[in-house]
């Protein structure tokens, strides 16, 4: 629950309490306040905005030493984010499960028709291999490692950047994965 009033800054740090439960503890609505509250572990938090000077930045959430030992080292980044690339609503077309590599180079894939919002069918073809690129989907990601199960087809080079290569380039080089 948050309580924010109109017209007035807000007064920072903004007290948050982050209310665990206990090893096994489970709740009903039926359960008595002073119940819950004896199984649940309170943690204190106080939200400070990242840039102190931009009180809209986004905050920082951390207990209070922690806040002050992320000040010490908060600096700007050297990263500019980007958005990568996007298919444009049409994963089930670019993104692909690897089935197999054939002796002649080509690699077999299959469209992962699980992720489209509109239903296509499966199609299993085998493309040329230089536009497939491995891709992390959010289940492909673990505390300790990361595991593609997926390759998305990006038709782009360094050199067409922003652009799409080329119809006659694809027809030429790239036949298999064009009639894909």
């Amino acid at each position: 629950m948050v309580v924010v009033e109109k017209g007035k800054p807000t007064q920072y740090p903004v007290p948050y309490t982050l209310w665990r439960n206990t090893k096994g503890a489970r709740f009903t609505y039926e359960r008595a306040l002073e119940e819950v509250q004896a199984a649940k572990k309170r943690l204190n938090f106080f939200p400070k905005p990242a840039d102190p000077n931009n009180p809209t930045s986004p905050w920082l959430i951390a207990r209070a030493r922690a806040l002050r030992a992320v000040r010490k080292i908060l600096r700007k980044s050297e990263y500019k984010a980007h958005r990568g690339v996007n298919s444009g609503g049409a994963n089930a077309v670019y993104w692909l499960e690897p089935v197999l590599k054939r002796p002649d180079g080509l690699a077999v894939a299959r469209n992962l028709t699980q992720v489209a919002k509109v239903k296509v069918d499966e199609v299993t073809e085998p493309i040329e291999p230089d536009l497939l690129y491995p891709i992390l989907r959010g289940r492909d990601i673990r505390r300790e490692r990361t595991e593609s199960s997926a390759v998305i087809i990006v038709p782009y080079t360094s050199k067409t950047r922003v652009h799409p290569i080329p119809m006659h380039t694809m027809q030429n080089k790239y036949p298999q994965t064009l009639d894909t």
